[in-house]
C-alpha cells in the first residue's frame, strides 16, 4: 500500500498490530529496499510459522530476481500487518500474496544493492548479543541495535531515542538488518553495555529522584532518561580534580584522552570522550600529534598477551567520534603516514589503508 509524498525521501511507515505508527527513514535507496525487503521478510515469517525469523533470513541475500515496485519514484511505503490472502500484485508495488512462498527478501534487492548483502550474518554478532542480553538503557530482554560510537546494545524503542538525538550524540546501526564492517563488530564486541555504563551511570547516586527504567517503562521516561544521560551527560562522575569549568575538563580530558591513546586502552578512551575530550586536541610537547596519531604507533608489549591489543578498536572508536585521518601533525603528517613512519603494526595499517580507501 503506497503513501507517496514526493517531499520525504527514502520513507517507510510500520502499522503495528496495536495501530501505533512508526515512520522511519533510510539513508538511501539501496537501505531503504534492504530494510523494506527485510520487514517484510520477518511479517512473512511470522504470519506462516509464527516465530522470528532466523538470522540469516534477516541478512540473507538471493539472486535478485525483479526491481522493487513497478515505479522507481516512489520512495515510500507503508507496511500494515495484515493477513489478507488476496494481496496482489497492484500498481505500487504491493507485494504479491497467493501460494509463493519464497523469502520477499529476495524480491527486492537489485543489483545496485550487491555490494551491501552477505550471505549469512557475522558470526560475531551472535557473540556480541551474547555478551548484552538487555538493553543498556531500559533493561528490554533481546536487543539487536547498536551505537557505534557509544559501543552500547539497545532495544529497538530506546534505538529510536537514541536516533532522534542525533549523529553527533549516537550513531545507531541495526546488528540484524544494516552491513557493518569487521572492525566496527570487533568495537561493539570488545565495548558492550557493562563497560560502557560503569562509565555513563557512575554518578548516579548523586542525582536524586533518578531511577533507570524499565522495560516497560514509557517513552517518555526512556527518553528523558536517555537525553539526561547522553546529552546533558547527567549521570557522570567528576572529581574535584577534574575541575569545575567547562573549558578546565576539557583540557584535562583532551589529555586524558590522548594518553590513553597512547596506552590504546579501550576504557579510558570512552571515559575521557563521555567527560568532554577532545578528538581534535594537539599536544604539542608530542609534535602536535592528536590522540589518533599516537594511537596508530601503539605496539604490544613483547611480554603481553597479542589477543589482548586493541588498537584497532581504539583507533576505531576515536574515529567514531570524531577524529579525522587526514588531521596534520605540525610535520604535516597524516595519521596513515604516522603508522608507516611510526613502524605500526601490519593490522593497523591495512585497518587505516581500508579507511582511508588506499
Amino acid at each position: 500500500k503506497i503513501k507517496g509524498n514526493p517531499n520525504v525521501r527514502f520513507c517507510f511507515e510500520i502499522i503495528s498490530p496495536n495501530s501505533k505508527s512508526y515512520m522511519l527513514q533510510a539513508c538511501g535507496p539501496n537501505d531503504y529496499k534492504m530494510w523494506v525487503a527485510g520487514i517484510r521478510a520477518c511479517i512473512e515469517q511470522q504470519l506462516t510459522h509464527g516465530k522470528i525469523p532466523p538470522d540469516n533470513m534477516l541478512l540473507g541475500a538471493g539472486k535478485p530476481t525483479k526491481k522493487f515496485g513497478k515505479n522507481d519514484n516512489v520512495q515510500t511505503e507503508s507496511i500494515f500487518f495484515e493477513k489478507d490472502d488476496d494481496d496482489d500484485d497492484t500498481d505500487g508495488g504491493k507485494s504479491g500474496g497467493g501460494s509463493s512462498n519464497r523469502g520477499l527478501f529476495d524480491d527486492y534487492l537489485d543489483d545496485s544493492n550487491s555490494s551491501r548483502t552477505s550471505g549469512i550474518r557475522n558470526p560475531v554478532v551472535s557473540q556480541i548479543l551474547r555478551a548484552n542480553p538487555v538493553c543498556a538503557d531500559c533493561g528490554n530482554r533481546d536487543p539487536d541495535w547498536a551505537s557505534l560510537n557509544l559501543g552500547i546494545i539497545l532495544c529497538i524503542e530506546c534505538s529510536g531515542v537514541h536516533r532522534s538525538l542525533g549523529v553527533h550524540v549516537s550513531k545507531v546501526r541495526s546488528l540484524r538488518l544494516d552491513t557493518m564492517r569487521e572492525f566496527e563488530y570487533n568495537l561493539l564486541l570488545s565495548m558492550g553495555n557493562d563497560k560502557v555504563n560503569k562509565i555513563w551511570e557512575a554518578g548516579l547516586h548523586h542525582q536524586k529522584g533518578w531511577t533507570k527504567p524499565s522495560g516497560g517503562a514509557s517513552r517518555k521516561a526512556k527518553e528523558e532518561w536517555i537525553k539526561s544521560k547522553y546529552l546533558w551527560k547527567g549521570f557522570l562522575e567528576y572529581r574535584s580534580e577534574d575541575g569545575r569549568e567547562h573549558v578546565d575538563r576539557v583540557a584535562k580530558f583532551s589529555s586524558d584522552l590522548f594518553e590513553a591513546a597512547r596506552r590504546c586502552d579501550l576504557s579510558a578512551i570512552a571515559e575521557a570522550l563521555a567527560k568532554g575530550g577532545s578528538v581534535e586536541w594537539k599536544n604539542k610537547e608530542e609534535g602536535g600529534k592528536t590522540a589518533l596519531h599516537i594511537c596508530v604507533v601503539n605496539r604490544p608489549a613483547e611480554d603481553s598477551d597479542v589477543d589482548s591489543w586493541k588498537g584497532v578498536e581504539c583507533a576505531e572508536l576515536l574515529i567514531q567520534n570524531g577524529a579525522k585521518l587526514d588531521a596534520d601533525d605540525f610535520d604535516h603528517h597524516k595519521v596513515l603516514d604516522c603508522a608507516v613512519l611510526g613502524n605500526a603494526k601490519r593490522e593497523m595499517i591495512e585497518y587505516l589503508s581500508s579507511k582511508a580507501g588506499v
